[in-house]
């Protein structure tokens, strides 16, 4: 256990400890040289031996190559000969997505839309380098909020979560048992069984599962009675304990947490589209006309034209003219009967914000 002031390799000033688990501890610490904060995970004396090392490096070179906004960034590694083997990582600053739901109780549905495709964007990389996490759940994504910039959530623990698995891929102790969280693993993982981009699915389904109820599918009181309900009971429907949930993320999910690995998403990337598509926005449903107030406010100002289609988060969008400067523009209006109103309009109201930067890369709002 090392303390505040202790300096690692000349460089690494400790500040703090974050956090201590299986695979050793986590600590702030401070760049000696430039000043910076970062985060310092130290590997357990135990799990040193030439083959665990061997191992180590070997994963942490491919995490070091997943680059993505969605993965925690690897600054450093040395495996010091007389010395534990350590990893530098970005610093976030912002709670886990544990932290978040249990001050929240649960998220919204258009919580998820924002958060999940960046992760399944971040897996799908790491799925297509040959990495698997085996250990996706709420504290392994951690926000982190940039200054004047928008939450980014961030996968962590990629690679080092592998150091302790086995040949056949499923988190062991030297006894060949489970070690993982049983709540978020994906039935092979509790059999033993071969492990694969699926599982990953599966996990991220149980993550969401959470986000949207506040609960996971099988919240028994015992690990066996957990164990058992994961590999044999049909996971609930998220629609059942929330009736307002869309029905295409009850779908998505539904089809995450299949038992068998060929009745999942076959990919992330799969999985994230379902949160791209037009019905992941938020919509009320085809036939649903804009309410006729919002076109007459627009009248002063707009002369309103002909509809051009749907929008997203089940806006409709017009064609129209600035009446004093002549200029065509596209209208994007949301419709208030939605739903999902409450969140439809704040990130409505969000994603015009952001489009306030000036670019010539970027659409403008006036």
């Amino acid at each position: 256990m090392l303390s505040p002031g202790d300096i690692i390799d000349n460089r690494y000033e400790i500040l703090a400890p974050l956090a201590e688990g299986g695979m050793g501890a986590v600590y702030r610490a401070r760049r000696t040289l430039l000043g910076d904060e970062v985060a310092i995970k130290i590997v357990r004396p135990d799990l040193t031996n030439s083959s665990a090392r061997e191992r180590f490096l070997r994963e942490s070179r491919v995490a070091a190559s997943l680059r993505h906004p969605a993965v925690v960034a690897i600054f450093d590694f040395d495996m010091p000969p007389d010395g534990q083997p350590y990893l530098v990582m970005e610093l976030l600053n912002g709670p886990s997505l544990r932290d978040e739901i249990a001050a929240r109780g649960r998220l919204d549905p258009a919580d998820a839309q924002r958060i999940i495709p960046s992760i399944c964007a971040a897996l799908h990389l790491a799925h297509v380098n040959g990495v698997v996490h085996r250990d996706i759940k709420p504290a392994n994504i951690v926000a982190h909020d940039y200054p004047g910039a928008e939450r980014v959530h961030k996968i962590v623990d990629f690679g080092v979560a592998n150091l302790r698995l086995s040949t056949n891929a499923a988190r062991l102790t030297e006894a060949h048992q489970f070690v993982g969280t049983v709540a978020y693993a994906a039935p092979e993982q509790l059999t033993g069984g071969d492990v694969d981009a699926r599982s990953d699915v599966y996990s991220l389904a149980v993550v969401i599962f959470e986000m949207i109820t506040g609960r996971v599918p099988f919240a028994a009181t015992s690990t066996v009675d957990i164990v058992t309900a994961q590999l044999t009971v049909t996971a609930p429907r998220l629609r059942s304990l929330r009736p307002d949930v869309p029905r295409w993320l009850d779908d998505a999910v539904a089809r995450g947490l299949a038992k068998s690995p060929a009745d999942r998403w076959h990919t992330m990337e799969e999985f994230g589209a379902a949160f791209a598509t037009d019905n992941a926005d938020l919509e009320t449903g085809a036939g649903v006309s804009v309410d006729p107030a919002a076109i007459a406010q627009l009248a002063a100002t707009y002369q309103v034209g002909e509809p051009l289609g749907p929008g997203r988060l089940g806006s409709e969008v017009f064609r129209g003219v600035h009446r004093a400067l002549g200029h065509p523009v596209a209208i994007r209006i949301l419709r208030s009967s939605a739903p999902t109103w409450t969140a439809a309009r704040e990130r409505f109201l969000r994603e015009a914000r952001s489009l306030q930067v000036a670019h010539p890369s970027i659409i403008q709002v006036r």
